[in-house]
């Protein structure tokens, strides 16, 4: 490497100034007969090339003799995060019931899979219907394929929908549902791509959106506990536990 040659210079140098008063014929070159003052500037210049030689590598980041230049620390770059909502807290979160089955529902904090997450206690009556909504900014949702959340439950099965719900005359409801799902010993994950979101109320709203999910017009988010018989759902008490709703990246 070039510092490896300016060290040698350097070295070559010296020597030339400590053997520049004797007759030294070095490659056919001789050396002698210099005065002190000139074996002193080539001395010094000797020097001075040599400790060039070593230093150079590390103001540059090389190496040299085994030894690493420590590197300047980066800042990272901020990534965007895919958390949703971490559920920790029932903050914000409204309650829902339809008006007729005489269903009940209840939400508190509890443990959860990470931190805490939000447990929904309910008696859900034939086709009823219990949930939760939370006001959401719709750029939370953006840049991203769609939504996932985990979820542990028991009691008897029944539905969960998973909705988005516009902020429009009308608050447009698109959704996505799993029927049976309310029950499972351990934490599973459920993922809904926006595609698979589609408009379920009202019908008018639903023709002129042309049942196309747009982001930017969502304002609600919700989870809801729905008893569909004909789906082999069971009315009657339960509870859901859903914690970590993140945005799928891919």
């Amino acid at each position: 490497m070039i510092y490896e040659t300016i060290v040698i210079a350097g070295l070559i140098l010296i020597l030339i100034a400590i053997a520049g008063n004797k007759k030294i014929e070095f490659e056919k070159i001789k050396i002698g007969d210099l005065t002190n003052v000139q074996r002193s500037i080539i001395g010094v210049l000797g020097i001075i090339v040599l400790i060039l030689g070593i230093w150079q590598p590390f103001l540059e980041g090389d190496r040299i003799n085994g030894v690493p230049t420590p590197t300047p620390t980066l800042t990272p770059t901020p990534t965007p995060t895919s958390i949703i909502d971490t559920m920790d807290s029932t903050s914000g979160w409204e309650t829902y019931i339809d008006d007729e089955s005489g269903s009940s529902i209840n939400i508190k904090s509890i443990t959860g899979r990470t931190g805490n997450a939000i447990e929904i206690s309910y008696d859900l009556k034939e086709r009823g219907e219990v949930g939760i909504y939370k006001e959401i900014n719709p750029e939370l949702l953006s840049g991203k394929d769609g939504i996932k959340f985990f979820y542990k439950g028991g009691g008897e099965p029944n539905t969960i929908d998973l909705g988005l719900r516009y902020g429009d005359v009308g608050e447009t409801l698109f959704g996505v549902g799993w029927e049976r799902a309310t029950v499972t010993d351990d934490w599973v994950t459920k993922e809904a791509p926006y595609t698979d979101f589609n408009c379920w109320w009202p019908d008018d709203n639903c023709q002129y959106y042309g049942n196309k999910l747009d982001l930017k017009n969502v304002g609600k988010i919700w989870f809801c506990i729905v008893n569909n018989p004909e789906d082999g759902d069971v009315c009657g008490s339960g509870r859901v536990i859903i914690d970590d709703v993140q945005g799928i990246t891919s």
